[in-house]
């Protein structure tokens, strides 16, 4: 796993460009990618400072896709976790980016296929979990970065969260493991 500094590198590379959110969701809430691709604005209350973690990106999306409409349960259990007040300010800028990118594709008579997707391509297209998964070992060998797994962001996650003495029982609850077995073998 990355440690508190490597993280801070990595988000610091990737501050402004699409990746933002998505390492932000990966390495700082512990989401899978297939949670990080499934997450909508429905599910997102910024005046609340929460977002839940209820679907997931179905696999093996057909070639070609451009809206979803059902998504899959996630798989572990269902979780809200909190908005911070660092990470709001990520929240608000992948929202006003996206509205951007639909008032520009609507200017130019384009469609915008919207399935409420929190992060989707620019013209709201799901984003293909494996294409981003390879596409994150490149980003980090081009920032002079240790490499990582995308996966392993979630481990950092869980391994800072330790660090910082939260309790194992909240670990689980946060990374959505459905016992606290899982969660114990894993970071302990």
């Amino acid at each position: 796993p990355y440690t508190v500094d490597e993280m801070r590198q990595l988000l610091a590379h990737v501050a402004g460009t699409d990746w933002e959110l998505i390492i932000v969701l990966g390495g700082l809430y512990g989401l899978r990618l297939s949670e990080i691709f499934g997450l909508r604005w429905r599910n997102v209350d910024l005046e609340n400072q929460t977002f839940g973690v209820v679907e997931q990106l179905p696999f093996r999306l057909p070639p070609g896709t451009t809206y979803v409409d059902d998504m899959a349960p996630v798989k572990s259990s269902e979780r809200t976790l909190p908005i911070t007040d660092s990470t709001l300010p990520y929240f608000i800028r992948q929202k006003e980016r996206q509205d951007e990118q639909k008032r520009l594709l609507t200017m130019t008579g384009e469609t915008y296929y919207d399935s409420d997707l929190v992060l989707a391509k620019s013209n709201g297209v799901p984003r293909c979990r494996e294409r981003v998964s390879a596409n994150f070992g490149q980003l980090l060998r081009h920032q002079g970065l240790r490499h990582i797994r995308f996966h392993d962001l979630r481990h950092s996650c869980a391994s800072l969260l330790l660090a910082n003495d939260v309790p194992l029982k909240q670990i689980q609850e946060w990374l959505g493991h459905s016992d606290i077995g899982t969660t114990a073998n894993i970071y302990s």
